[in-house]
């Protein structure tokens, strides 16, 4: 992992060293256990700058915001996000690759993550996501990932009136949270005692 991020550090311009690169850490995060090792956070900020830097690279988008998802277990995570400006990288990379889904689910499962901290409520870097939020929720209506996750995002973040002002402001805001009810209550609800 070290080697990894100093050939991004190394090479900040190189678009594909970027990739391969968050892809690999994107997969080193998938083990939990990893998530709290040093070089999980100390790669943030790297993954943060190649994020903005190639906003045009859906690969680099798709697994950095993963990667972002990945480590949000480590709760000084969710504060750096906001203050790097990942959130609104976040939403634009939403509204870029509208279509893809893979995509939407990294970046609502991050937001879902970091809407919900009580230190972050009330933050103005969570404005940028409610729309692509909602959009994404209404386009991937058979993904599990986005209804369950979408619904918890929009409760984090509807904790901030102005928030929940936008999510019934917009035309689907209700609508999407009304239809992802059923999916959040399956999930919760154990079916032996349905």
């Amino acid at each position: 992992p070290d080697a990894v991020v100093a050939a991004m550090t190394a090479y900040p311009e190189n678009e594909d060293i970027a990739t391969f690169a968050v892809v690999i850490l994107y997969d080193l995060t998938l083990v939990p256990k990893l998530c709290t090792r040093p070089f999980s956070t100390a790669a943030l900020p790297v993954v943060a700058t190649c994020v903005g830097r190639f906003p045009n690279c859906e690969v680099v988008q798709k697994f950095g915001l993963g990667y972002f998802k990945n480590v949000c277990a480590v709760p000084s995570t969710g504060a750096f996000l906001v203050d790097a400006g990942c959130l609104q990288y976040t939403a634009s990379a939403m509204s870029r690759f509208p279509h893809n889904e893979y995509l939407a689910e990294h970046a609502i499962t991050l937001i879902s993550a970091v809407s919900r901290s009580p230190a972050l409520q009330g933050s103005q870097a969570f404005f940028c996501c409610v729309d692509p939020v909602i959009a994404a929720m209404k386009r991937f209506v058979n993904s599990n990932i986005v209804r369950v996750d979408g619904n918890n995002a929009l409760w984090g973040l509807g904790a901030d009136p102005r928030c929940r002002a936008m999510i019934f402001r917009n035309p689907d805001g209700v609508d999407v949270l009304r239809n992802s009810i059923l999916i959040v209550a399956d999930s919760l609800i154990p079916s032996s005692q349905r």
